[in-house]
């Protein structure tokens, strides 16, 4: 009888000559070994689908208590809020402004307006009657131009970290509206956001296709920057909107796919998206469905772990 050595790998299984009954102890191993399907935060079981289109660019979406996702157009500046439970979009009305990133709080929509270089704050739940909390105005640049905000992330005091992408920097805004440079250390900022537990800021480099890592010593002071991850897909650009998930695993969209890595920096999974990818966010029933815009449309990816409340 011939016999066989199985060697195991992270691409699978190989057969090699060796010792009688050494293929039911790697077998064995086999079983007891994480792959990584099983790794991955992705539920395989179900594809990609779109769920909206039409838009002119759907950027920065938010899920709201109140169980609905919030879109923004930037090219059309028009806001959208789509319900999933009857796959249902309509128009926010009197929102006529390019809204580059929201962050939803229980009872607040915080948003990045980048066509007045300011954060709003919104109350309530975008219906007909919409109503702004508060607006603060973001400093004009050395050059005497107006900040062109592009995502936020809020903390738990309602302090929020914005990006300037073109001024390489991020800005904190506490909750009396005042405005600080937060870091100036990663170049061309892009997406951002908090780890669950809020002792890290995760900023992607757009440019530099990279995530970079700050810990936070207080709301709006942080610490040295520190490389996180890198996306080695090729000379495309694209390190653009991030999230989270409970078990602090971090998502960016990039030039094709959307990566996942765990809080070691270890590549978890990407899943590619028909279109460029911009930005993604937790939502849905149990917050288990990821929400990815993308230059056509936005889609909803199945998943294994829930995001953050």
């Amino acid at each position: 009888m011939r016999e066989f050595l199985v060697s195991v790998s992270r691409g699978g299984v190989r057969c090699l000559r060796g010792k009688p009954g050494v293929w039911l102890l790697a077998l064995a191993m086999i079983a007891a070994s994480p792959s990584r399907a099983a790794e991955s935060p992705i539920d395989r079981s179900e594809s990609l689908r779109l769920v909206g289109d039409g838009f002119g660019l759907p950027d920065g979406p938010a899920w709201s208590s109140q169980g609905w996702l919030v879109v923004g157009d930037v090219k059309r500046k028009t806001v959208h809020r789509y319900t999933p439970e009857n796959s249902h979009w309509e128009q926010v009305p009197g929102l006529p402004e390019r809204y580059s990133g929201f962050f939803a709080t229980d009872d607040k929509l915080f948003a990045a307006n980048n066509s007045e270089g300011r954060i709003d704050c919104f109350g309530g739940d975008l219906g007909e009657d919409v109503v702004r909390v508060s607006s603060v105005p973001l400093p004009l640049g050395a050059d005497g131009k107006p900040a062109r905000p592009n995502d936020i992330a809020v903390d738990r005091v309602g302090g929020v970290y914005v990006t300037i992408t073109n001024r390489d920097e991020v800005l904190y805004v506490n909750p009396r509206g005042d405005v600080r440079v937060a870091t100036t250390a990663v170049p061309s900022p892009n997406g951002l956001i908090l780890s669950p537990d809020q002792r890290m800021l995760y900023v992607a480099n757009y440019r530099g296709k990279t995530i970079e890592r700050l810990p936070v010593v207080s709301p709006g002071k942080l610490g040295q920057s520190q490389r996180f991850a890198a996306m080695d897909d090729g000379e495309a650009l694209g390190a653009d909107g991030m999230t989270v998930d409970r078990e602090g695993n971090v998502y960016c969209a990039g030039a094709t796919a959307v990566w996942v890595w765990n809080e070691q920096g270890r590549l978890l999974d990407q899943f590619e998206c028909p279109t460029r990818p911009i930005n993604a966010t937790f939502g849905g029933p149990g917050r288990r469905s990821l929400f990815v815009t993308c230059f056509d449309g936005v889609y909803a990816q199945p998943m294994r772990v829930a995001g953050c409340e």
